[in-house]
């Protein structure tokens, strides 16, 4: 659609909602919703379940790895606030190197 009526536009349409910034252009009427429809289909007929490569419900694991400064640690915080792991990498995974 086009905001002059004098430009019929490419026959797109667009959703609006108030608390958009900007109208969403969602396609030519019936095209997109009958892709979506026909891969959906063949990821099913295929895999036996939508979505087809994933668990249904997909959970994302993290891992996050540092070396903590242990001895701020010692100074501004009680006893107990890092682990043994923490207390022990250094000299288990860098041959003793001392630092954070």
């Amino acid at each position: 659609m086009s905001t002059s009526p004098d430009v019929p536009g490419l026959g797109f349409r667009y959703d609006e909602d108030e608390r958009w910034p900007a109208p969403n252009p969602a396609g030519r009427p019936g095209v997109f919703k009958a892709c979506v429809a026909a891969q959906a289909q063949y990821v099913f007929d295929t895999f036996g379940k939508f979505p087809g490569t994933v668990p249904s419900v997909f959970i994302m694991n993290y891992v996050q790895a540092h070396h903590l400064d242990l001895d701020f640690y010692d100074r501004f915080f009680k006893p107990g606030a890092y682990l043994r792991t923490h207390a022990e990498h250094m000299q288990r995974w860098h041959a003793g190197r001392q630092g954070g």
